[in-house]
């Protein structure tokens, strides 16, 4: 598992990026953050998997940071999922209406097969 900072890492399987998120995000770490997907999603994986076990509070510019590379991972024939996902930050998904738009699934299992499969 590759290290990109404190606030994630990189693992790989075949075609597909699991980040895991070990915190939570707000406006003195989300350029990181930020810097971290736009280096690694859709320039090497296009389909990743955002683990957000660890992740309580999420700010929105962590959000648009998402946003954008879930934009680019699609432009490059993939898409961007969470697993994992605590109560909190999936009410905040589902209020922003980001849930329409990124998929959250169980586990790596479950999204691994997901975005394994031919659309």
């Amino acid at each position: 598992m590759a290290d990109y900072g404190a606030l994630c890492s990189l693992q790989s399987r075949e075609d597909v990026a699991f980040v895991r998120i070990a915190g939570d995000i707000y406006l003195d770490n989300h350029e990181e953050f930020d810097s971290f997907l736009s280096e690694h999603v859709s320039p090497r994986f296009s389909k990743v998997v955002l683990d957000a076990s660890q992740v309580k509070t999420i700010c929105s510019a962590a959000l648009g940071a998402i946003v954008k590379a879930h934009k680019r991972a699609r432009e490059a024939g993939g898409e961007v999922v969470f697993v994992n996902v605590q109560k909190k930050v999936q009410t905040l998904l589902e209020i922003t209406r980001l849930a329409s738009v990124l998929k959250m699934l169980d586990n790596d299992e479950a999204a691994y097969s997901y975005l394994s499969t031919p659309r």
